[in-house]
């Protein structure tokens, strides 16, 4: 009977633990990536910043060169903003319908002379506005 109440206790832990990260195990397990291919552009001078539909404030998903957050993604519309040398450069949208979709971003930057050409591409369920 002793058993029966200690496995019975640690499953119910185990599920407790479990529920209460689960946002943060569904960010680990469907990660969205995002790459970004500059020509003739810095690295480190690149920034991308997501707004959610659900979230007023701008969450940093790419900055000195490499991606800052595990889930770029919320469900919902979601607008990227690219900004190269602190200068807003270009906007996308994307409708995110489930929160386990996994996305990858690849992001082309070229710079031409005095103007900087943005082109992005997304490989998952749901498409760029």
């Amino acid at each position: 009977m002793r058993v029966v109440a200690w496995l019975l206790g640690f499953v119910s832990l185990v599920l407790i633990i479990t529920y209460s990260f689960k946002q943060d195990i569904r960010n680990y397990i469907f990660r969205d990536e995002v790459i970004v291919r500059p020509k003739g552009i810095l690295m480190q001078s690149i920034q991308i910043k997501r707004v959610g539909e659900l979230s007023t404030d701008s969450i940093v998903v790419f900055k000195d060169g490499e991606q800052q957050k595990l889930k770029v993604t919320e469900p919902g519309l979601n607008r990227f903003i690219v900004f190269v040398d602190n200068k807003e450069q270009a906007q996308f949208e994307q409708f995110v319908a489930s929160p386990i979709s996994k996305h990858n971003y690849v992001y082309q930057l070229l710079r031409q002379q005095d103007s900087i050409f943005v082109g992005l591409q997304i490989f998952g369920p749901d498409q760029a506005r």
